[in-house]
């Protein structure tokens, strides 16, 4: 138990470090502390220990990361009537190390299951203390009975990161890591308990950062994307009147119609002392599918968005005041995440997009009126760097 010690000592390490940084990054640290337990032996000697260590994350999407983990610690022989009380004068070091390649396969959810495998190295040593013991891993206590061993491993993990903050959250899971060619008795010097396996029940603290998101944005006035209208038709000419003595065959006027010219997609100018509205980014009434008309306008900004990649983007999502407040809340966050992934789709970096969900904040137009409500309904583009 003295060992969890270090745990305290690694978090506040990495919140002082990760303090100033962003949620949003794709780089991610973290620290665990594990109750561990040898399996696969045929007497079942082992009690339950404890393994602490560091984590560093990847994430590559919202769904794929990788990890790797750095862990020490130890397990010892238990007593036959309780797995938690450890018996004799032994001790199992352990130096686990792993790469694991994590799945989430609902993202949105929380808390944030996750499915990982992958691979590493563990390190043992079976160590007789009967004659002095410390609880430290480093250096090693007593005198060695089979000496270091290492042996390649494979792991399955599953678990779920609950969210602390927007920066922080708790990873807890359980893995179990098999032992490759493990045939020495590996818990008790005076048995014979070959232990091919380590079964895990993980605590960990993980926290993401990388390049803010967070920056000022310079705000000044609105700058509206332009829409330009549609040309109107042409009345036809009135057909003049014609006297009652004058036989006159009349025929019909001949109306040729100038066909309208659909609205070209206007230039985005991507700049932090700006924000975006496009007028054709608008929803239904609690709705948050895009329209054709909004796919188009949104491809713009993407083909922007690819010329300038040093361009983050914060897309915020508003709503009319129709319906509570909470759940105005939960509909503009879907708007700005629908945003969000449509852009993704067009090959933007999910690393460069903060979605963000105003409710019914700071509308443009009045609520009072269908026109306005409409307006009310909208997604913000806020270029930051």
């Amino acid at each position: 138990m003295k060992a969890m010690r270090i745990i305290p000592v690694l978090l506040l390490v990495s919140l002082l470090f990760a303090a100033p940084l962003s949620a949003e990054g794709p780089i991610g640290l973290g620290v665990h502390g594990s109750m561990v337990k040898l399996l696969g032996g045929a007497t079942d000697r082992s009690a339950v220990g404890y393994v602490s260590g560091i984590d560093f994350h990847y994430f590559f999407s919202e769904r794929w990361n990788a990890e790797v983990s750095l862990g020490l610690g130890w397990v010892r022989s238990r007593d036959p009537d309780s797995y938690f009380k450890p018996k004799g004068g032994n001790r199992t070091y352990l130096y686990p190390y792993s790469l694991l390649l994590r799945y989430h396969p609902a993202p949105k959810w929380k808390p944030n299951p996750y499915l990982g495998l992958g691979a590493g190295i563990t390190v043992w040593d079976l160590r007789d203390v009967s004659t002095g013991d410390d609880w430290f891993p480093l250096p090693h206590s007593g005198t060695s009975v089979h000496g270091s061993r290492t042996h390649f491993t494979w792991l399955g993990a599953a678990g779920a990161l609950i969210p602390l903050s927007k920066r922080c959250a708790l990873d807890i899971g359980f893995r179990y890591t098999r032992l490759i060619d493990q045939s020495l008795n590996n818990i008790d010097p005076r048995g014979d308990d070959a232990n091919t396996g380590i079964g895990e029940i993980r605590f960990g603290l993980l926290i993401r950062f990388g390049k803010s998101k967070e920056a000022k944005v310079i705000r000044k006035e609105v700058a509206e994307v332009p829409v330009v209208a549609a040309v109107p038709e042409e009345p036809p000419e009135p057909v003049k009147p014609v006297k009652e003595e004058e036989p006159v065959v009349e025929k019909e006027p001949v109306i040729e119609e100038e066909p309208a010219e659909a609205a070209p997609e206007p230039d985005i100018l991507l700049s932090v002392d700006q924000r975006i509205i496009l007028p054709a980014v608008q929803f239904a009434t609690a709705r948050a599918e895009l329209s054709p008309e909004a796919k188009d306008a949104l491809k713009t900004v993407a083909a922007a968005l690819k010329n300038k990649p040093e361009i983050n983007l914060e897309i915020r999502g508003y709503t009319d005041s129709i319906g509570s407040a909470a759940s105005n809340l939960t509909l503009s966050q879907r708007r700005a995440d629908t945003v969000k992934k449509f852009l993704v789709d067009q090959g933007i970096s999910f690393h460069r997009l903060t979605a963000v969900g105003y409710g019914e904040a700071d509308p443009i137009a009045s609520n009072q009126t269908a026109k306005g409500r409409a307006r009310n309904r909208r997604i913000e583009l806020w270029p930051i760097q």
